[in-house]
């Protein structure tokens, strides 16, 4: 979901004449009406989406002034990909005066999204955070269309604001960590997936999120044979102003697989010699925030995270589940020992304190 609109253009068309009706006081859903809405809702929810429009229609015939009505059946003409009567449904909610406003230019920039107009649909969300813009949903669907119109550093800038709404929003995570991923930006890439794959280790997308993940790991600091004990290493330019300096992350992971490949440490398996790097990666992490002084949103948001979850000793348990979509028999063996262990972490993730 999604919303904005220019403030100009918004007042452009819902003035035009004649097109709605012109009382902007909601009114109330009688009794009946409010039954016949939690139904459509229900109707909603198992996809029945034509249903549930019929519903809404008939609701509004009786009360075209119900705001929340208006709202519900914008998404769901949305949800049943009839983008139009989506975009017209919004825009006639907008005319109201109510607490549904943000909600519906949510609604009002995902159909225009859906109908390929990128500049609509982001002057909408805008327009939504004009009025509430803390939304993480508003700034999530914000920095969607940024990303799909290749403007990658302002998508990086709503998905950021998006998390610090909402540090539980898998979706923002996932979508933050493409962006870095695009950017070239590995460190922060491989923290972000490593949080999206925490929040959600076994859904549809996992399997690929963990996939690239592993990618990014095995040939995260680029290490390469140059000869007899020789090694040539190339580093990723992942330091800007936003994200801050990473460099140090970048060197000392290097010079960790460094090591290890000198060193010929033997793993049980390629996978986990991947959970090692990325262990270490935790280590080291907790390790530099100690000694610096934090500066920019990859050490202020996710390195406070990675670093608290290696000291209270649950990075084993973390990289484990991280690739719990692989079904490796490695990883379901030991996230199946360890199920009190497992239920413990996840406890302890979601009261996180991320001090947004």
């Amino acid at each position: 979901m999604r919303t904005q609109i220019l403030i100009t253009l918004s007042l452009v068309v819902l003035s035009s004449p004649g097109t709605f009706a012109q009382n902007t006081v909601p009114r109330p859903a009688t009794p009946e009406q409010d039954s016949l809405f939690r139904v459509a809702i229900g109707l909603y929810d198992k996809g029945a989406y034509d249903q549930a429009i019929s519903i809404y229609s008939s609701i509004l015939q009786q009360n075209p002034d119900f705001v929340e009505a208006i709202a519900e059946l914008s998404m769901t003409y949305t949800a049943a990909q009839k983008y139009e009567s989506a975009v017209g449904t919004a825009l006639r909610g907008l005319q109201y005066i109510s607490r549904h406003r943000p909600y519906l230019y949510l609604n009002l920039g995902n159909a225009y999204d859906m109908l390929d107009k990128p500049d609509d649909a982001i002057a909408a969300y805008h327009n939504g955070l004009s009025l509430e813009p803390k939304s993480y949903l508003l700034h999530f669907n914000l920095g969607l269309t940024f990303m799909r119109t290749g403007k990658l550093d302002s998508s990086r800038f709503h998905f950021q604001l998006a998390l610090k709404g909402n540090p539980s929003h898998a979706s923002s995570n996932l979508a933050l960590a493409n962006v870095y991923r695009s950017l070239g930006k590995r460190i922060p890439a491989i923290l972000a997936y490593s949080r999206f794959l925490i929040l959600e280790p076994n859904s549809r997308r996992s399997a690929s999120a963990a996939a690239i993940l592993h990618s990014l790991l095995s040939d995260s600091m680029s290490v390469r044979s140059a000869g007899a004990d020789q090694m040539t290493i190339s580093l990723s330019p992942d330091s800007d102003a936003i994200d801050g300096d990473l460099m140090p992350l970048e060197v000392a992971l290097a010079t960790t697989q460094t090591v290890r490949l000198t060193k010929d440490t033997t793993y049980d398996s390629p996978l986990a010699s991947i959970a090692s790097d990325l262990s270490t990666l935790f280590q080291i992490t907790s390790e530099l925030l100690d000694a610096k002084s934090a500066d920019g949103f990859i050490w202020n948001y996710y390195a406070p995270y990675f670093a608290s979850l290696q000291k209270q000793g649950y990075t084993d348990l973390a990289t484990r589940l991280i690739f719990r979509s692989t079904d490796k028999t490695e990883v379901l063996d030991f996230l199946r020992s360890r199920l009190a262990r497992v239920q413990e972490f996840k406890e302890w993730t979601s009261a996180y304190d991320w001090g947004q």
